[in-house]
């Protein structure tokens, strides 16, 4: 009420607040009255907040971004109303805070600013309200600045991750009248102020001058995509977001900077420069866009903006300018380089194929087109020109693919770290800029040495090193201009890094990877001398200049040689210094000896900063050696022989760099000159020009030295070893003898260089001195590679020596040069001379004077020497030559016979002679040579001088005409011959006849000549001389020589035998020993003939008859048998009386190897020789304790010492069968076709060589004087031989052999006869050792791997221990008359007189090389020889070729018996037992039985009533050996007699079931007979057991056989095909047979599932089930049947006579009859009503008559049984319907048309599927007329 009377508006109230009026009252005073004031002007008393939060916009002015904030303005709208109220005075106050910031410090407030005048905004549709507004910078735009990461790549291509909340704000407003404030407005909605630089929706750009600008340049290599010119805005060509970000459009385009044009005449660097620069330089390009083109008001506040901007508060919109960043990225490889690239191991493959950001450019600030002034339209920006901006990229890594992308983010929004794409351009591929390729050092050291000199000897003065390096710049000019104009430059910097690979002296591999700071980093230096030159490396020819025929001829290549490699600048004066030579100077020591080479590019440094900074300088090569060590030490020559090797090899050992690549020889030949002064004067000349024509002071110095002190002897040489040829001092030679060297010798040939090798040099490293490998600085510096020695011997090869030994040789130097030793391969030995043509040819010309007259040639003579020097290579250079070696000779000594060549001759062997002389000696300091001296022995036989001089086979023989000759032979008329002396009375007789003439001399050479017919008898080594009795002229002495036996000597002729000797070499060109015809000026010939005295054979001797070898008969020689004998036939043996001696027999018999020579043959002892004539053969002799195994033997006539030829080889003892004690292992073997057959296995020991032939076995049954029967003896093929076994395959018997080795070695018996004996076991048919070399154990098969199970029984039956070996007795041996004394006794014998006679000549004979063969044979049962259940023993002999074996012992007894099949067993489970294998018995169902039919009327009638069951019986296999068994079921039809008399057990006292026994009582089976329809099987309580339900273990299939009944009610309706045979009143029947393979029974025989054993599930094995149907007649009460299965083999022997098994029984079947009597129900249909009727007789009636009545029923009484209702015709085979029997569903046969149309249920009435058959069990209705169809019984469910 008071505000209608004050006349207050609420309204206003609510938005400008209540204002009121003051005024004071006075109260009181004098007058006590109350004085009002004047009212004072209205007073707001409070203000009201802001309705509506204030709404705030990004504007741009003055270059940076700017807040616009407008808020509705209520005292706006009320002063319009009432004018009487005064705004003037209105302030606000903002703030502002960043609420998704989390360092946001919380309100910031401004100043508090005046209220400009209110603005009328459209709020609705027609309606508008006043809105206050302020235009101001951000109050706090201050952030934490983002840590940016670094690394050697940027990492962060936009800067500092995008993050917009540090510029969004949101704002809040409060009003104040001047005097109050209003509370703070609502915050406003976040406004983000950073603005990001993207091309706006309306650019002010041409979009033709646009598309004019991103045209590609001529030298652009990447353009900018197209846009097209007609579409305008611009904006509308490039993508964005869904969230409004622009995707980068690519409109940056790359191309290559512009080559300048230069003036002429410029240096070649700078024109090379310009051109390189353009390789790794491109200019990127974008287009200048006006900053109003990437930022703009917003669209949605634009209208309102404007309507501010005309209040002109707002400056106008101004965009801030960009700024530009270039970000160059890696993409990857150039499509044609390698994969610089690849993943790494254990880096993802997705981060391996972004890109990577390389560089990062900021671009400086560039200048824009001009923003609009102030009231000028932004449209007019589009007709300004467009303008590139570009940029220059440089140093880009080559052959990679780039792309650039522009970021840009505006200049004056400070706060924003980040920047924002903003073009981009398309992929480029940067050209690859090779470096140069570091210089190349040339092997120099393959030309030759003159080539090799002209390229070193132009070095700096005073410099020791040199590099050689291809020059790979272009030649124009000479090569001093080229030097000079090139834009490179060699440098070098000293390393301590080695260069080879192969080098041993290197340092090993630092454990830390190779970095930049590993690699040369210098300093660098230039070479003090450098010179060019032209090497052609194919024709070896260098020039320092550029030849002609460089322009068309290939491989000339230019060399820049390089010296005066200075580490540091020298102090010394160069100029006094002067040219030295390569290697000396006193400055050469500052030279480094490793260094690092490059290419440095010269030019200015403005061209070097244009040109890519891969050309500057070349890549720095490994370490080049500027030096090679030279070898400080002569060479050594020497000769050796090899152990095991009889042949003399040579080499030659020098000492030298260990890190060597190639080693070059050079010799020269000395010789003692014809005339000293001449030769001397010669000498000295040619030595002059070398000297002057060479240059190289330090060979020729060398070379002179050793002509004139080399042969005095060189302390250097004190390293020589004993006996090497060149050794001083020794004692004089003989004629065959080395020569000495003396100061006589001079040099006959120059030096002569040998090509260089590698291959064939060994190395010995020596141990390197450290002492002196301490650095300045206190380091441990590397061992200077002058104390890196090794020494090096070279095995010098044959073709070497014989080159050496076979050339011709000229008196000049010749240097090897590889080019022209490759073209004389081939061609005239002759010609092989390895001197450079050039060379050769120049110093020919110069020694013969110019003349064409060649100097002569010569070869190496016995008597020359050789002067050795040696220089090594490290690949790339020489080094120096090393001093001479001391004169040695190349030919190895001649031996020297040390006795004269004896001959021994008797006439009782007249073609027979035995020679013997010691063996040669070599001389002094060659005794090393010994074992390489070799003999060769040839008989020389003339027929003419035996004719003509000797008078041999001449009547008209003359001993005095001899003896005037002067020859005497030592038998009269035939033997050695020798000079004639008289005796003493030859003197005094022709003294007395006055004819004393002086005796002829005689000479032996006169006896033969050139044309004597000369046969080579042996060659020998000196390793076979052994100790003879050298007996020459009466004196015997023991010798080391050579003593053999010659025979063949031709009747009638004369013959002398000669002995050469010489040492023999490995490969060389040795004469053919072969030959007779001697050389005596080849190098290596032999020494002067050692000839025998001459001697004449008599005249040829008549042949004997060759003995005969036999077998040796059975029964005789027994106490022979066990030893090496033979039994010869031969007409020679005869006796001329039956009564003589056989001892004393002229002829007799040697033996000798198989194989072996007439040396070889020895004579058969006569107490091993006996006399006899078995089996009417003639004559023979059987020898005994031969020495020999395997033989041959001679007949030889002790009187005229004629010989026969020797026999065909025979073993002397038969093999062994190592079963011998035991007998073979004989087991019964079944076949698959029942056959019987007696298996033997034996095992036989054979020596080597040894045949198989026949084998016997003797069968002996096993009882009492049962007489042993020897079996016919067959052929041992190859098929009876199971393996082969080595006779030591025990050895490989691991730990079971070393046991056994070590039991027999114990003992003191055992290492007192070790010396003798080297093992304990000897082999007992060769009597040797066993080899202890154990055969592999996969050689071995089945049966030698048996043999390892048991290693003793292996060692017992195949060897003997050393302690079996009885010691020979002789003639101590009290049963010598009984047995010959075995081999081993004689062996053991021998053995024990050559240890007494000689220790060290006892030589160890070879092991045991025997070896065994495992046999098998068969033997069938055939009931002749082997029956069958009887029991026999066998042995067994084998015979080779000649002899049989000894019979073996008997075997063990072997029961011949197979036993019959068995049932098969469960397994034994004593927790689960289960009962024993039956023969179950299940009842059949009748449809089943297959019963024959039989009418209702017929049973009813019938007086007597029978019924039959079927039964099937099933059992389980029996296990057999054989799988086809045939079975026969055994009825018993018992009595109730019968019955009681059943034994209980199941076994039987007389052990078989026999004919006339019952069965055992092992269970009841019980059968109801009228308990139902049919018969059923009763349980233990006479519950009937549905059929089905019948427990069985086994499953049987189809029925095997089909037993008819045994009687039934109509015999004639089934006859009986089975033959029931009865035997007795308690025998069982035979009922059936089953047969395997029977065609009716063919595929009847399955398997069962597993059945279970034991109560926890255990499962058996599948087993097969037999099973057969009988059909047998009930039997009344108390009978009962039982039935039985026997089972034997069906085929073969065991079929044939093999016995029938034990029985397997069933249970007793017993019958249980029912009371009989017929029950009819009758149930009938029509329509819906349903007819039930029932009726039944008596018990058994007889012509009784019954009443049947059918009542209708209900419904519910039809249904009252059943399940569910059913219909009439149920789907299916419902049977059986119920479980209850005798309900039936009867339906006539013939029904009426409405029942057929009736549907019961829902259920179709269709009988289509119904078979057209009666139903389950149906019998025929009497009432069903004949020929209709029989009624069909549906079951119920």
């Amino acid at each position: 009420k008071e505000s209608a009377r004050l006349g207050l508006r609420k309204d206003q109230s609510a938005l400008v607040g209540t204002f009121a009026r003051v005024r004071v009252v006075r109260e009181g005073g004098p007058e006590g009255l109350m004085v009002f004031s004047p009212p004072s002007m209205p007073v707001r008393l409070c203000i009201p907040p802001l309705q509506n939060a204030p709404t705030a916009a990004v504007w741009c002015a003055f270059g940076r971004p700017h807040a616009v904030l407008w808020w509705a303005s209520a005292a706006a709208k009320v002063a319009e109303e009432d004018k009487n109220l005064d705004m003037s005075g209105q302030l606000h106050q903002i703030r502002m805070r960043r609420p998704f910031f989390e360092s946001d410090g919380g309100w910031v407030q401004s100043i508090v600013r005046k209220t400009q005048i209110p603005v009328v905004l459209p709020v609705t549709m027609g309606q508008g309200e006043f809105h206050a507004f302020d235009f101001f910078s951000l109050l706090d735009d201050t952030i934490m600045p983002q840590k940016l990461m670094s690394g050697p790549l940027p990492v962060q291509a936009t800067g500092a991750a995008p993050n917009l909340s540090v510029l969004t704000f949101e704002f809040s407003v409060r009003v104040s009248d001047g005097s109050r404030w209003s509370e703070w407005s609502r915050a406003s909605e976040p406004c983000n102020f950073a603005l990001e630089p993207k091309i706006c929706a309306e650019a002010p750009v041409s979009a033709v001058q646009l598309a004019e600008l991103l045209k590609p340049l001529p030298q652009t290599i990447c353009p900018a995509a197209a846009i097209l010119p007609n579409a305008e805005p611009v904006s509308t060509q490039v993508d964005y977001t869904p969230d409004g970000r622009m995707r980068p459009p690519q409109w940056a385009s790359v191309g290559r900077v512009a080559m300048q044009d230069l003036p002429e005449g410029v240096a070649p660097g700078t024109r090379d420069a310009a051109t390189h620069q353009q390789l790794t330089q491109f200019e990127v390009s974008w287009p200048n866009l006006p900053p109003h083109a990437y930022c703009q008001p917003e669209a949605q506040h634009l209208p309102i903006l404007e309507e501010f901007l005309e209040t002109g508060l707002l400056p106008p919109f101004v965009p801030p300018p960009l700024a530009y960043r270039v970000n160059v990225w890696l993409v990857g490889n150039a499509p044609d380089a390698a994969p610089a690239t690849d993943v790494p191991h254990g880096v993802q493959s997705e981060k391996a194929q972004e890109a990577v950001l390389v560089r990062q450019i900021d671009v400086p600030l560039a200048a824009f087109p001009e923003p609009a002034e102030h009231g000028q339209d932004v449209d007019l920006l589009e007709d300004s020109a467009l303008t590139r901006l570009t940029w220059v990229l440089a140093g880009l890594l080559p052959d990679r693919v780039f792309r650039i992308t522009v970021e840009a983010r505006f200049q004056t929004l400070t706060s924003i770290e980040w920047w924002t794409p903003l073009l981009r351009s398309g992929k480029f591929t940067v050209e690859r800029v090779p470096p140069p390729l570091p210089p190349q050092p040339l092997p120099i050291c393959g030309l030759p040495t003159p080539e090799y000199q002209t390229l070193t000897e132009r070095v700096a003065p005073g410099s020791s090193t040199v590099v050689a390096v291809r020059w790979p710049w272009s030649i124009e000019e000479r090569p001093l201009d080229a030097l000079r104009q090139t834009n490179y430059v060699l440098e070098f910097c000293p390393t301590t890094m080695r260069p080879s690979l192969t080098d041993p002296t290197n340092r090993p591999r630092p454990l830390a990877t190779e970095t930049a700071l590993s690699r040369p980093t210098g300093p660098w230096r230039e070479a003090k001398a450098q010179q060019l030159y032209f090497v052609h490396f194919e024709t070896n020819q260098v020039l320092h200049e550029l030849p002609m025929q460089a322009q068309y001829e290939p491989n000339w290549e230019p060399v820049l040689v390089a010296s005066g490699l200075y580490s540091e600048a020298r102090s010394t004066d160069l100029g006094n210094s002067g040219h030295v030579g390569l290697g000396i100077g006193a400055l050469g020591s500052s030279e480094p000896t490793f260094v690092h080479l490059r290419w440095r590019y010269r030019a200015l440094p403005a061209e070097l900063a244009v040109i890519p900074s891969t050309l500057h300088f070349s890549t720095a090569s490994g370490p080049v050696r500027t030096s090679v060590v030279n070898p400080a030490v002569p060479p050594m020559w020497g000769l050796e022989c090899p152990e095991r090797m009889s042949r003399i090899m040579a080499w030659i050992k020098w000492v030298a760099w260990s890190g060597t690549s190639k080693h070059q020889l050079a010799y020269r030949i000395l010789a003692k000159p014809n005339s000293r002064k001449k030769r001397r004067k010669r000498g000295d000349r040619r030595r002059g020009d070398r000297t002057r024509k060479d240059g190289d002071t330090s060979d020729t110095s060398g070379a002179s030295e050793s002509d004139t002190n080399s042969v005095a002897g060189d302390p250097r040489a004190a390293g020589l070893a004993p006996g090497t040829a060149g050794t001083t001092g020794s004692a004089p030679w003989s004629a065959a003898s080395e020569p000495v060297a003396d100061a006589s010798y001079e040099p006959v040939t120059g030096w002569l260089e040998l090509p260089p090798s590698i291959e064939t040099v060994m190395s010995t490293e020596l141990e390197e001195d450290t002492s002196e490998t301490i650095g300045e600085t206190g380091d441990v510096a590397k061992t200077p590679e002058s104390r890196l020695l090794c020494e090096y011997e070279r095995k010098l090869t044959s073709h070497d020596w014989n080159h050496l030994l076979f050339r011709h040789y000229l008196d000049q130097d010749e240097f090897f040069d590889a080019k022209q030793a490759n073209k004389g391969e081939g061609v005239n030995a002759d010609a092989e001379s390895m001197a450079s043509s050039r060379t050769a040819a120049s110093r020919l010309t110069a020694r013969t004077g110019g003349g064409s007259k060649a100097a002569p040639q010569f070869r190496i003579r016995y008597g020359m020497l050789v002067e050795w020097r040696v220089r090594v290579c490290d690949g790339i250079l020489w080094s120096r030559w090393s001093p001479p070696s001391l004169p040695s000779g190349l030919v190895p000594p001649l031996p020297m016979f040390t006795t004269p060549v004896v001959l021994k001759f008797s006439p009782w062997e007249p073609t027979v002679a035995r020679i013997a002389w010691g063996a040669c000696a070599l001389p002094m300091g060659y005794e090393h040579l010994t074992p390489t001296i070799e003999y060769v022995v040839y008989l020389s036989s003339d027929a003419n001088t035996a004719r003509d001089m000797l008078q041999a086979g001449r009547g008209n023989f003359s001993l005095d005409t001899l003896h005037s000759k002067g020859i005497h032979m030592s038998e009269g008329s035939c033997g050695i011959l020798s000079q004639y002396v008289r005796s003493h009375k030859e003197i005094e007789q022709f003294v007395d006849r006055g004819h004393l003439s002086p005796v002829k001399t005689y000479d032996p050479e006169e006896l033969f000549t050139d044309a004597s017919e000369k046969r080579l008898i042996a060659k020998y080594s000196q390793a076979e001389a052994r100790w003879i009795n050298y007996s020459d002229e009466g004196d015997d002495e023991q010798v080391t020589g050579y003593e053999i036996m010659i025979g063949g000597l031709k009747p009638d002729l004369v013959h002398r035998v000669t002995v050469l000797a010489r040492c023999g070499t490995a490969g060389l060109r040795e004469l053919d020993w072969r030959q007779t015809k001697l050389d005596p000026t080849h190098p290596l010939r032999w020494t002067e003939p050692q000839n025998s005295p001459a001697v004449l054979t008599p005249p040829t001797a008549p042949p004997l008859l060759v003995p005969e070898v036999l077998t040796v008969p059975d029964g005789r020689f027994g106490r022979f048998r066990h030893t090496a004998h033979a039994l010869l036939k031969c007409a020679l043996f005869k006796k001329r009386h039956p009564d003589d001696f056989d001892k004393d027999h002229t002829v007799v018999l040697d033996i000798c190897p198989a194989g072996g020579l007439d040396l070889d043959f020895r004579e058969v002892a006569v107490g091993n020789s006996t006399y006899c004539g078995p089996n009417s053969e003639g004559p023979c002799r059987l020898i005994h304790n031969l020495p020999y195994l395997h033989a041959q033997v001679r007949a030889r006539n002790t009187t005229m010492n004629y010989v026969s030829s020797a026999s065909p080889s025979f073993f002397t003892v038969p093999p062994l069968v190592l079963e011998a004690p035991r007998g073979p292992q004989a087991e019964l073997i079944v076949a698959d076709d029942g056959c019987l057959f007696v298996q033997l296995t034996w095992q036989v020991r054979f020596l080597p060589k040894q045949e198989f032939s026949i084998a016997q076995v003797s069968v002996k049954r096993h009882s009492v004087e049962a007489p042993p029967l020897d079996l016919p003896a067959f052929e041992v093929t190859p098929s009876t031989v199971l393996e082969e076994i080595p006779a030591n395959a025990v050895v490989a018997g691991g730990e079971a052999f070393t046991a056994a080795l070590a039991e027999a070695e114990g003992g003191d018996h055992f290492a007192e006869a070790q010396q003798q004996r080297p093992g304990p076991f000897f082999c007992r048919r060769c009597f040797r050792t066993m080899n202890p070399q154990a055969p592999s154990l996969d050689e071995l098969g089945p049966h030698g791997h048996a043999r390892l199970h048991d290693v003793r029984d292996a060692l017992e039956l195949g060897t003997m221990h050393f302690d079996e070996v009885p010691e020979y007795l002789g003639f101590y041996d009290s049963l010598r008359l009984l047995r010959a004394p075995h081999y081993a006794e004689l062996q053991a014998k021998r053995q024990a007189e050559e240890q007494r006679e000689r220790l060290d000549v006892l030589k160890v004979p070879a092991p045991c090389a025997c070896h065994d063969l495992v046999m098998r044979k068969q033997l069938p049962v055939d009931g002749e020889r082997i029956h069958h259940g009887d029991t026999y023993r066998f042995r067994i002999r084998v015979k080779d070729r000649l002899n049989w074996s000894l019979w073996t012992e008997f075997s063990l007894p072997l029961h011949v018996v197979v036993p019959p099949p068995r049932p098969s067993l469960p397994q034994r489970d004593l927790h689960n037992p289960l009962p024993p294998p039956v023969v179950e018995v299940k009842l059949l169902h009748p449809v089943e039985a297959a019963v024959a039919e039989t009418s209702l009327a017929d049973i009813v009638n019938s007086s007597v009533r029978t019924e039959s069951v079927q039964l099937q019986l099933a059992w389980a296999c029996f296990d057999s050996r054989l799988k086809e068994v045939e079975y026969r079921v055994l009825l018993w039809t018992l009595s109730p007699d019968q019955r009681r008399r059943m034994p209980a057990r199941r076994s039987i006292n007389d052990g078989g079931i026999g004919r006339n026994a019952l069965p055992p009582l092992i269970g009841t089976q019980t059968i109801g007979i009228g308990h139902e329809k049919h018969a059923v099987q009763l349980d233990n309580t006479g519950v009937p057991i549905r059929l089905g339900a019948q427990e069985h273990t086994l499953q049987a299939g189809q029925p095997l056989a089909s037993v008819a009944p045994r009687a039934q009610a109509q015999p004639t309706a089934t006859e009986s095909k089975e033959f029931a045979v009865q035997h007795g009143s308690d025998a069982p029947q035979i009922i059936a047979h089953v047969r395997p393979y029977e065609k009716q029974r063919a595929n009847t025989l399955k398997y069962t599932p597993k059945a279970a054993v034991t109560a926890t599930g255990g499962d058996e094995s599948m087993t097969k089930v037999l099973s057969v149907e009988a059909n047998l007649l009930a039997l009344p009460a108390e009978h009962g049947y039982v039935f039985g299965v026997e089972a034997k083999h069906y085929r073969g022997a065991c079929g044939n006579v093999g016995d029938w098994s034990a029985p397997l029984f069933s249970k007793l079947v017993q019958f249980v009859h029912a009371s009989r009597h017929l029950n009819v129900e009758i149930d009938a249909r029509f329509g819906t009503l349903m007819f039930k009727g029932q009726t039944s007789t008596k018990a058994n009636p007889t012509h009784e008559h019954v009443t049947l009545e059918a009542q209708a029923v209900s419904f519910a009484d039809e249904h009252r049984d059943l399940p569910k209702a059913m219909a009439l015709t149920p789907g299916g085979d419902p049977w059986p319907a119920n479980n209850q029997s005798g309900k039936y569903l009867v339906r006539a046969a013939g029904r009426s048309v409405y029942s057929e149309r009736l549907e019961l249920d829902g259920d179709r009435m269709d009988t289509s599927h119904l078979p057209e058959q009666r139903p389950h069990n149906d019998d025929l209705r009497e009432a069903t007329p004949r020929g209709a169809h029989p009624r069909k019984i549906l079951p119920i469910p």
